[in-house]
């Protein structure tokens, strides 16, 4: 006879619960299923993260730093006014009230800069023509160290730079439209602003004295070996790179003398208070920093990682240091601190306060350093970047600030501006 389920045709009725296997019912079992299924597939995708997680710190055992938000950049209005400004940007621009305070007077308000060939001043706020050129100014703007002329050169078709113009700010007039010079590699001012000692090539590798009117010019110093960079002190001392090392020399004075002997030097900075010359050893790869008094005494090498090190601001471990310097770094205006380089990742470095009074790095953030930058004051950066934002690329002068806890953010940006260039003493 047919069960109690099941009616005369052989059909058992859906609503019934008599459907059973091995006593359990038939939708438990299927439910049981179901989950342990769903119970493998999240272990096996948990398993499959995990790898690629592990895989991922093997290729790249750093982690991300943790930078802080940045401030909103302004750029430079293009208003142009009839007379050359030498307006002054207080304090209170860039920073907070409860913000430690910086210089009264900034030198942002004597800030010149080339932009389509021609030269102007800013100071931040407005932006006036100084110097219309009938041949375009190219780079290397310079000022004399009183801030009364001003030196370029121009820009040329040809492959290497062969001309200084020299441009009185005060008379509002030419001094030299081209001082001839062959290649020119470097220049600086004299500290009287009369003379201009140059590096160039010409008939061999030499260091010459012009005049700022070029109208003489005196041999001084040739090389077997291209001199690099030339710098001027105020008291009359002149400091040169050459393939040889570190050399000095005098103007009424020879020979030269060898400050540091090493062919591997390969860039110096003068701190600003002209007390000492920051230089770069490079071997390869691997840079070594040297500090040594103008008078060849007292040369101490920056250790990679100084006894003090914080490095909170970019949640990175101390040990990241090891890897070295970068090969960049700027002075402070204060002459004991630099804002240098570590080896980081490919286009940054890891960028802090290095203080060698206290032996301490603070880190700051992952950053772009140049060694053309220029610390305007001891929170704020100058340097020029390429934009390319708009498809073409082109030079813009970028301003970051390490001001109410941002670091190294960009505050102000000058469109379509190289070479900066301060004028006057602080």
């Amino acid at each position: 006879m047919p069960s109690a389920q099941e009616n005369n045709n052989g059909y058992i009725d859906p609503s019934s619960n008599a459907i059973t296997a091995g006593g359990f019912p038939f939708k438990t079992i299927l439910l049981s299923i179901l989950l342990v299924i769903l119970l493998i597939g999240v272990i096996v995708v948990a398993g499959m993260y995990y790898v690629k997680i592990k895989r991922q710190d093997a290729v790249n055992p750093n982690p991300v730093p943790t930078i802080s938000p940045g401030t909103v950049a302004y750029t430079i209005p293009t208003v142009v006014v009839s007379v050359p400004a030498a307006a002054t940007l207080s304090a209170e621009r860039f920073q907070g009230k409860d913000a430690p305070a910086v210089a009264s007077e900034s030198a942002i308000g004597r800030l010149s800069f080339i932009r389509d060939g021609d030269i102007y001043n800013t100071d931040l706020a407005t932006t006036s023509a100084l110097v219309r050129n009938s041949t375009p100014a190219g780079e290397f703007l310079r000022w004399s160290p009183e801030g009364n002329l001003l030196a370029w050169i121009p820009k040329s078709t040809e492959g290497t730079p062969s001309a200084l113009t020299v441009y009185d700010r005060v008379k509002r007039q030419f001094l030299a439209s081209s001082v001839p010079n062959g290649e020119l590699y470097d220049y600086a001012w004299s500290p009287d602003e009369k003379k201009i000692v140059i590096a160039h090539r010409q008939d061999g590798n030499q260091l010459s004295i012009v005049t700022a009117e070029a109208s003489s010019s005196t041999p001084l110093v040739r090389s077997e070996t291209p001199i690099r960079q030339v710098y001027w002190f105020s008291d009359g001392l002149i400091l040169y790179r050459s393939g040889e090392g570190l050399m000095t020399i005098r103007q009424n004075s020879s020979p030269a003398s060898v400050l540091f002997s090493d062919p591997g030097v390969s860039y110096f900075s003068v701190s600003p208070d002209q007390s000492k010359i920051l230089y770069r050893v490079t071997t390869g790869t691997e840079y070594k920093w040297f500090i040594i008094q103008p008078s060849g005494s007292e040369k101490t090498e920056l250790a990679p990682v100084p006894k003090n090190v914080t490095m909170d601001a970019v949640n990175l471990p101390a040990t990241q240091l090891s890897k070295g310097f970068d090969g960049k770094a700027v002075w402070f205006p204060s002459s004991d601190k630099l804002l240098i380089g570590y080896k980081y990742l490919s286009g940054f470095s890891i960028v802090g306060v290095y203080d060698m009074k206290a032996q301490s790095f603070a880190a700051v953030a992952p950053f772009y350093l140049s060694n053309d930058d220029i610390m305007v004051d001891s929170l704020r950066l100058l340097g020029t970047r390429v934009n390319t934002s708009g498809g073409t690329p082109s030079w813009q002068i970028v301003l970051y600030t390490m001001e109410e806890g941002h670091l190294l953010s960009t505050a102000a940006v000058i469109p379509n501006a190289s070479s900066p260039a301060f004028y006057g003493k602080q």
